[in-house]
């Protein structure tokens, strides 16, 4: 990634996948009720992923990481669609 004109980062690659109806609007719900788009709900879940595999081999990814912050929130939204 490189940065824009306003200095964050910006996306040049795309990535497709094929998803059930089911998990579409599951993963769309989840998004809108963290207040993020899709694929930045589909990217922060991935990045969780891979943090978390990496701390599972003893590779640890310091404080305060976008990883971390993006943990907290999706944790936050499978606690509350959980409940529902």
């Amino acid at each position: 990634m490189r940065k824009g004109e306003d200095g964050t980062m910006t996306k040049k690659r795309l990535m497709q996948f094929r998803v059930t109806d089911v998990e579409r609007s599951l993963a769309r719900t989840c998004a809108i009720a963290c207040g993020m788009s899709v694929s930045e709900y589909v990217r922060a879940c991935l990045v969780i992923n891979i943090v978390e595999a990496l701390e599972e081999s003893g590779i640890t990814i310091g404080g305060g990481t976008t990883a971390e912050m993006a943990k907290e929130i999706i944790a936050r939204q499978v606690l509350r669609v959980g409940s529902v």
